[in-house]
């Protein structure tokens, strides 16, 4: 009989939680907190049921409670917003196979559930750094999921840096992950074109999609000996910038078609996290955006719902409510 390795799945993507938790070599034993489920501002009743089942299964505690909101939820999680609606099946998942949820904050508790547990290996799917007693707890380490060609682009998402760089080709790494930021091992890469009509989200897919055909045989291979980790070329090394600060949107310095890759990406990772204008002491979350190469205007335009703003090599077209043309009008970019 083949053996079944432990793990524990930490990341926001629900492709690759599916993707082991389908395979009958790994068996996930937790997943990290997700702090949103429990603190994003609701009054959406859907939501708000939703709230209330993770958050009973991530305490622990008043399983009849949580088995009858689950329940409850189930009929009306139509209505549930985007992100709650998102993750729906994850929700049924960690409940149905009893998966435990473990707050990343809590080293110690970590490092305690994976010693009483015998935890393999931590796979890891997401772009915040992680302290390396998480790093290290398991006994084969953590292996991350890298969308670029290591050790170029080191950091947070790399794909619109290939992007903006107009590079032909990328990667999926794997890796295992150490003290450095993406500088640890890598176990394997699958190169894959970049077409010159290919946006964000055109790479996300191709990423998602060599992520299935690879991830697990890489994984297991490595678990079993069969693939030895190769150190980084240094010499070749690049790095991205940082996720909170590139959510920014600079038209000033920016080009047109970065800012709407960058629009487009950040709430297809999480549906939270949107890119904003800084416009004095407020900021303007932006959820769509459209580069017109062709207009070369220098200034502000608005034609109610839409406002255009100028970029260094175009146009940006980006619709507005009321209130955001309002604040466009009266402030300066």
């Amino acid at each position: 009989m083949e053996r079944k390795y432990s793990v524990i799945y930490i990341g926001l993507d629900i492709n690759t939680f599916v993707l082991l938790l389908e395979d009958k070599r790994v068996d996930i034993k937790a997943v990290n907190l997700i702090p949103d489920f429990i603190h994003h501002n609701t009054f959406n009743p859907a939501n708000l049921l939703f709230k209330l089942v993770y958050f009973l299964h991530y305490i622990d505690r008043f399983r009849k409670l949580k088995l009858i909101s689950y329940k409850i939820w189930h009929f009306v999680n139509f209505s549930s917003s985007s992100i709650y609606n998102k993750y729906s099946n994850y929700l049924y998942y960690i409940i149905s196979q009893n998966i435990k949820i473990i707050d990343l904050k809590d080293t110690k508790e970590f490092q305690k559930y994976v010693k009483s547990n015998q935890i393999d290996i931590n796979v890891i799917n997401n772009w915040w750094l992680l302290p390396t007693e998480i790093i290290l707890s398991p006994k084969f380490g953590s292996i991350n999921i890298h969308p670029s060609k290591l050790p170029q682009y080191r950091g947070s998402l790399p794909t619109l840096w290939a992007l903006k760089n107009n590079d032909c080709e990328s990667a999926v790494t794997f890796m295992l992950l150490d003290k450095t930021m993406d500088g640890g091992r890598i176990l394997s890469q699958h190169i894959f074109k970049i077409e010159n009509t290919d946006n964000a989200i055109d790479l996300e897919y191709k990423i998602e999609k060599i992520t299935a055909s690879f991830l697990i045989s890489d994984v297991i291979s490595y678990l079993s000996g069969l693939l030895n980790p190769t150190i980084q070329n240094e010499s070749l090394a690049s790095k991205t910038d940082k996720y909170e600060k590139y959510r920014k949107i600079s038209p000033q310095i920016e080009k047109g078609r970065d800012i709407e890759n960058k629009v487009k990406l950040y709430p297809y990772l999480w549906p939270l996290d949107r890119c904003y204008l800084q416009l004095k002491n407020r900021k303007l979350f932006i959820d769509n955006a459209e580069f017109i190469q062709s207009n070369k205007s220098k200034k502000v335009q608005i034609r109610f719902p839409y406002v255009y703003i100028p970029t260094t090599d175009g146009v940006l077209k980006i619709k507005m409510n009321l209130f955001q043309t309002f604040l466009i009008k009266f402030n300066s970019i």
